[in-house]
């Protein structure tokens, strides 16, 4: 046998093309600079995956002022975004994963790639418009975001996974999102509306998670007719009035955050609770309180309570 032989290389066509369609943009991208007649025929534009990450743009060529890297490295993306993503031949896009540090001068090469994505009926999209190089001092809801445009909402109709971080919901209509099964929200400005607009809106939901979202006061989902199973409450300070809860069909309720009251009937087939409230053990009340707090959730199979809360509740001997 030779073992010096390639025998990737020597693969017809046909198939490397299929072995492609299950890579991301850059690594198909990569792949086919190891056969010119791959990068010639262009095969990487047959992928389904597009996972744009402006992080992964590290190198971006001797010479560059540390003051500029910043900068150079976002150039570089967006080139790479407006060379590739327009070219893309597959019909359907599985996933489309886009990260990068906001800045309203690059609006328009967002807005095409989220155009070509939707076009192509993409049924996973994470946008993550987060800067892990800005300062952490200014509030996030003071920030600049990427807004949803109103066309995201007309054409978003294929989605069955959709996480957003950092960015604003712009419009907020999510009638046309009637095959959304998961939905992640992460330092997200949502109001009470527009959250009921989306539990209405959306009734094949599944997994609900918000995570650093302000400005949602209260948290209410009762209906007995929603699916949802999983819900995954974190850190949101404005969460001041409490969370109330009627959902048949949840098995699974995570908060992290403040103490806030909870109201919850027809949790019938809930199987684990995560609580994580962040006491500080100073912090006095009665157990009848908090007896109050956990009986809501008393068909829970798994409850996990934060070490801190244990503490208390053993110190008043509840």
């Amino acid at each position: 046998m030779d073992f010096k032989c390639d025998r990737f290389s020597i693969l017809p066509q046909e198939l490397v093309i299929l072995i492609i369609s299950f890579l991301p943009l850059v690594d198909a991208f990569r792949l086919c600079l190891l056969r010119k007649n791959w990068l010639w025929f262009q095969l990487w534009k047959h992928c389904r995956s597009i996972e744009l990450h402006e992080t992964t743009f590290t190198n971006v060529g001797p010479g560059v002022p540390a003051r500029h890297l910043k900068t150079t490295r976002k150039r570089k993306f967006v080139d790479f975004l407006n060379q590739t993503v327009p070219r893309i031949m597959s019909p359907a896009l599985s996933k489309l994963s886009f990260r990068m540090g906001y800045s309203k001068k690059y609006q328009n090469n967002i807005n095409l790639c989220l155009v070509i994505a939707l076009w192509k009926n993409v049924e996973e999209l994470s946008l993550d418009f987060s800067d892990k190089d800005s300062s952490r001092a200014m509030p996030v809801c003071n920030k600049a975001q990427y807004a949803l445009p109103e066309f995201f909402y007309r054409t978003g109709k294929s989605i069955r996974v959709l996480s957003l971080k950092s960015c604003s919901l712009g419009f907020c209509n999510f009638k046309s999102f009637l095959r959304l099964k998961s939905l992640s929200l992460t330092r997200t400005g949502i109001s009470i509306v527009e959250m009921t607009t989306i539990l209405t809106s959306c009734p094949v939901l599944e997994t609900l998670n918000l995570v650093e979202c302000y400005q949602l006061t209260k948290l209410v989902i009762c209906s007995t007719l929603l699916g949802l199973r999983r819900l995954v409450v974190r850190n949101c300070e404005s969460l001041s009035l409490g969370i109330e809860l009627c959902l048949p069909r949840l098995e699974y309720f995570e908060y992290v955050g403040g103490l806030v009251r909870f109201s919850t009937s027809q949790l019938d087939d809930l199987k684990e609770v995560v609580l994580d409230f962040q006491l500080d053990t100073r912090y006095l009340y009665r157990s009848e309180e908090i007896t109050e707090f956990f009986s809501g959730f008393s068909q829970a199979r798994i409850f996990t309570l934060c070490v801190s809360a244990l503490k208390v509740i053993t110190n008043k001997n509840l």
